[in-house]
Order: C-alpha cells, then sequence, then structure tokens
C-alpha cells in the first residue's frame, strides 16, 4: 500500500506541472488583440506539497499566495504575444493668425520708443508667448500666418508655417525672422485663414487663434478705422458658420476701450469666449487653459500607455515591439526615458516614452506587440520515483 500510494502522488505530480506547460504552450499560440480579454481573477493557490495536488483543471502546481497575479484565459499564466492596434489621438488644427503691423513696433501701454521698443515691445512679448504656447501643447498641429504679408493691406493666400505636427522648430525661425511694418488687414486675413483650414484634407477639428492689439486696418473701399474694426467681426462670424472657431488673444492695455470693445465682439463672434474673466478674448496668461481644453478633448486616448490584459506571473517577463508603418517590427528597449517601462506599482500597465511615443502619436507607428516570455518547467526526474522496497 505504502508504494501505491506514492507512486499515485507522484503521477499526480508530474500531471500538475505538464498541465501547466500545457497551459503555456496553448497561450503561446497566436497572438490575441489587447482589449479582447479583462485581467483575470485572483491567482490560484500552489499545490500542497504533501498532499501532491495538481489542482483543478490541470491548474499550474506552483503559483504564489492568492492574489499575486492572475491567471490567463484558461487558469494558466498567459504566455504568447498579444497586439495592439494604436489609436493615434485626434489633434485639433490650430492656425496662428498673428498681427505683424506697424503698430505692433510699440510698447505694451501703445507708446512708441526712440530707436525701437526692443524686447518689451508688442511683437516681442507676443511672438515669445507664441512660441512657449506652441512648445508647450505638442498635441496640436500648428500653422503660422502672419499679416499684412506685404506692408500694406496684401494677404498670401498661403501660410507662413504650414499646419503640421511638430511644428514648433519651424514657427520659432519664422517669428524670428518676422519683423512688424504696414497695415493690419484683419477681415482679409481671417477669410484667407478660414479658406486655408477648410482646405486641409484631414478631418481633425480646426481653430484659428488670432493674436494682435485690436487695431485693424484696410477695410473694404477705403473706409476708416471703425469700418475696418466691423469687417473684421463680421469676417470672424463667417469664419464661424464655416465651423472655423476663432480664439482671440489680446495685447492691449485697459485704457484703450475701442481696441478692447473689437477684440471682445471678435471673440465671442468666434465662438470661443473666454469665461469667468472681465474681457472675453484672451490674454497670453489665460489662453494655455483653454488650449489644453481643445487638446485634452481631441486626444481622449493615449496611445503611449497600454493596460496588461494578464499580470505578470512569477517568471514571465515582458518583450515589447512596435511596427512602422511600412510594416517594419522594431524592438522597443526597457527604458522609462527611451523606451518601455511599467507605469503602475502593480506592473498592470506600460508606458512608452520618447520618440516611439513621438510615433505612436502621430500615427506613423501603427501596432504595439507585447509578449509574455514564461520559462519552461522542468519535468521532475522519473528516477525518484522508484518506489521504496519494504
Amino acid at each position: 500500500m505504502v508504494r501505491l500510494f506514492r507512486q499515485l502522488a507522484v503521477a499526480v505530480s508530474v500531471a500538475g506541472v505538464a498541465g501547466s506547460l500545457a497551459g503555456c504552450l496553448r497561450g503561446s499560440l497566436g497572438g490575441e488583440s489587447l482589449g479582447q480579454y479583462h485581467p483575470g481573477g485572483l491567482g490560484g493557490a500552489g499545490a500542497a506539497a504533501s498532499s501532491g495536488s495538481a489542482g483543478t483543471n490541470g491548474s499550474f502546481g506552483a503559483g504564489g499566495p492568492n492574489g499575486s497575479f492572475g491567471p490567463g484565459p484558461d487558469g494558466a499564466p498567459f504566455c504568447g504575444t498579444l497586439y495592439s492596434g494604436v489609436v493615434a489621438p485626434v489633434r485639433p488644427d490650430i492656425l496662428l493668425l498673428l498681427d505683424r503691423s506697424s503698430s505692433m513696433n510699440d510698447d505694451s501701454n501703445e507708446m512708441s520708443c526712440t530707436g525701437g521698443c526692443g524686447a518689451n515691445s508688442k511683437w516681442a512679448l507676443l511672438s515669445a508667448a507664441i512660441g512657449r504656447m506652441v512648445t508647450n501643447h505638442p498635441l496640436v498641429n500648428w500653422g503660422l500666418a502672419p499679416f499684412g504679408s506685404d506692408d500694406a493691406c496684401g494677404v498670401n493666400a498661403g501660410v507662413e508655417v504650414d499646419v503640421a505636427p511638430d511644428a514648433a522648430p519651424s514657427i520659432a525661425l519664422a517669428l524670428t525672422a518676422t519683423t512688424p511694418g504696414g497695415a493690419a488687414p484683419t477681415a482679409a486675413a481671417i477669410l484667407a485663414a478660414s479658406d486655408y483650414l477648410q482646405s486641409l484634407p484631414d478631418s481633425n477639428p480646426k481653430y484659428i487663434l488670432l493674436a494682435g492689439d485690436g487695431r485693424s486696418g484696410c477695410a473694404t473701399g477705403g473706409g476708416g478705422a471703425a469700418a475696418a474694426d466691423t469687417e473684421a467681426e463680421n469676417a470672424v462670424a463667417s469664419a464661424y458658420r464655416a465651423r472655423i472657431p476663432t480664439l482671440v488673444v489680446g495685447l492691449v492695455p485697459a485704457w484703450d476701450t475701442t481696441a478692447t470693445g473689437t477684440l471682445n465682439l471678435m471673440a465671442d463672434n468666434g465662438g470661443q469666449p473666454s469665461l469667468g474673466t472681465a474681457n472675453t478674448f484672451f490674454t497670453t496668461d489665460t489662453i494655455d487653459v483653454r488650449l489644453s481644453a481643445i487638446s485634452s478633448i481631441s486626444s481622449s486616448v493615449n496611445p503611449c500607455v497600454i493596460p496588461l490584459p494578464y499580470l505578470l506571473a512569477p517568471g514571465t517577463s515582458l518583450t515589447v515591439s512596435t511596427t512602422t508603418a511600412d510594416g517594419q517590427s522594431v524592438a522597443i528597449p526597457e527604458d522609462p526615458l527611451v523606451g518601455w517601462s511599467f507605469t503602475s506599482p502593480d506592473d498592470s500597465a506600460v508606458g512608452i516614452s520618447g520618440s516611439v511615443c513621438s510615433d505612436l502619436e502621430s500615427g506613423a507607428n501603427t501596432q504595439i506587440a507585447i509578449t509574455y516570455v514564461c520559462g519552461k518547467p522542468a519535468l521532475p526526474s522519473l528516477a525518484r520515483s522508484r518506489p521504496i522496497d519494504r
């Protein structure tokens, strides 16, 4: 009887380990799309050494304590590759429409300076704020169109910098090379900007960001400043009817009530007024909050954070790779700065950083592959199962 009992115990132990190996092999055959499985329930306890029980349904016989990791789809640790299609964020297209007329050479109190106002000029202050804004909001497709373009009342049909991802360096160069001068054909610039944005082939949300001192010029038929202001206000309303809202950023002293009134009316007509402030146009200090809201609504899905459907079992590791738009598979190193890393204490999600994240956000990379690499359990030696003679 003793011999029979020991033979039975060894046979059951072998069956339990074999069940674990079979579970791993089943998991390694073919990939499942991430999101098809949710994290499993509590992990099963390990088999008791005294009884040699392998657990039910061939579950692994050497599991950790309850709750240490979730099982795979069949109760065993998951081994194999999971694929996740990348959902690139929808970036808003925002064209920066900057007033570069001669009044922008004055200081922020609208006073001229002998020899120029230099770093205190409205243009210097506004262009520096725009440069910071573009850098601080990388999930926006930015473009640039200073106006007027010919030191008079002309407006170019195109733009200085096309609306595109990662346009910050090009915009910084263009701003540095721009010198204020001439009149401010605000109405014509707004209508040209609306036409340009409507011509873009993508379906992203589109906005004009109009920044200036609220002093328009170049009214149709040679009208004065009041007529030019009215035309600018009507042009913003026309763009809004074409589903192109306008964010208005003003750089104007409080005493200039005429310019303040014009900026407020344009902000109201553009459908993007500043709320809870004395004026409905934005300042360079308050626009960031609205831009953050616009980019977060449009980019609610973060392709650089991938939840893991299964937690790692002891002895299991991960490898991560990505697929480029031309179908090439590229390994991603485990590196928190330029690769992948776990983003939570329980290792339930993977975060991607560096250039790979940028490629996922832009859509240059189309897929993430996560492979659970399981160690192969060793079968016990049958020589040790030889019955002991009485």
